[in-house]
């Protein structure tokens, strides 16, 4: 099991978060906003530790968890040589997206969770796939949003990261893929997730990759290392706006934006909740779709983060944003890997995905 912070472990999940904010090293303010759906979100940001503001980092959490919890746990693990997330990057402002309460398909709609969608199986992804629609649509929407927003204060999207845990890790690739532009951020993380409609994008792919194998036709965009043309991934992608019901791409095959983003996909070998399987399929099916993809596997690590893990990607998403990373001593609290006491007690129900 992860280890909580020492003291922390019998206490109420707000007062817990509550503390770790306080001992937060740099200013941090919530905001609330209203989509034009008419759902209220919230969302956490911290400023940077030192100025100017040269990167923003956007961050999603998990399924059944809030962006107060994830950022009061997240920022202050220990990190090997860059002591936290903050120090390692000083300059970046940290900005943690909440998911609103949706209601439950599996528990009759009776409750609810925070969750960037409803699903109804992680063992059959694509059963009852329906639920998905409304809530990815939406939050992929307003990601889209945050991103253009934090390029504009930031002097592009090269300066911005894309991550996310778990079903944070699964909303971030789908807004990845469905991102319109030129180019995409300079680098999106994923932690323990999946890829929305992986599947049926694999589908589409191999239906086209077949029917090319039975034609004697090829075509200057032809990649030769996987037989996928641009305008094949155009297509695979375009399923997953149909399911959505988002409107086709205004985007030319040769302007996918996220084959611009270097990804970097990590998952715990031991992890039950979200299996080390579905992040290789969407590793898998990514590179099909002519993305830069990166993977890492933690063999004694389950559903969560480890600083091992977060040490990989800090290294990451510095080369990405070609910077020298920062570090010192004092600012991460000594702990190999944590929850928060509801994160806790929601693996131990099987509610954390």
């Amino acid at each position: 099991m992860p280890v909580l912070v020492q003291g922390i472990g019998n206490r109420s999940s707000a007062n817990s978060v509550q503390q770790v904010l306080k001992e937060s090293t740099s200013k941090h303010s919530t905001s609330t906003s209203t989509l034009p759906t008419g759902t209220e979100v919230k969302s956490i940001t911290f400023a940077p530790l030192r100025e100017p503001h040269r990167q923003t980092i956007v961050l999603l959490h998990g399924r059944g968890d809030t962006a107060d919890q994830f950022s009061a746990f997240l920022l202050l693990t220990s990190i090997p040589q860059y002591q936290s997330l903050q120090t390692a990057f000083p300059h970046a402002r940290f900005v943690f997206l909440s998911a609103p309460s949706r209601p439950v398909a599996q528990l009759l709609n009776l409750e609810s969770k925070h969750q960037w969608y409803d699903i109804w199986s992680l063992k059959e992804p694509e059963e009852k796939e329906e639920l998905m629609k409304e809530g990815l649509r939406e939050s992929v929407n307003w990601v889209h949003d945050v991103l253009s927003n934090e390029s504009e204060k930031v002097g592009g999207l090269q300066n911005v990261v894309l991550a996310g845990l778990s079903q944070g890790c699964a909303t971030s690739l789908a807004a990845m893929l469905l991102l319109e532009g030129e180019r995409g951020p300079a680098a999106c993380v994923g932690m323990c997730g999946w890829l929305p409609y992986q599947m049926r994008v694999q589908r589409a792919l191999d239906s086209t990759k077949e029917a090319l194998q039975n034609s004697d036709i090829t075509t200057s965009t032809q990649d030769s290392s996987d037989d996928y043309t641009q305008e094949d991934r155009l297509r695979a992608i375009q399923t997953i706006r149909d399911r959505l019901d988002l409107p086709p791409s205004s985007a030319y095959a040769y302007t996918l934006a996220y084959q611009h983003t270097p990804f970097l996909l990590c998952h715990g070998l031991k992890d039950h909740k979200v299996l080390p399987e579905l992040g290789t399929s969407a590793t898998e099916t990514l590179r099909k779709l002519g993305a830069n993809v990166g993977w890492k596997d933690y063999p004694d690590l389950g559903h969560w983060y480890s600083s091992d893990m977060l040490k990989d990607v800090v290294e990451f998403m510095g080369s990405c944003l070609r910077v020298e990373l920062g570090g010192g001593k004092g600012h991460g609290a000594e702990m190999e890997r944590k929850m928060s006491p509801s994160e806790v007690a929601a693996e131990e129900s099987g509610d954390i995905l």
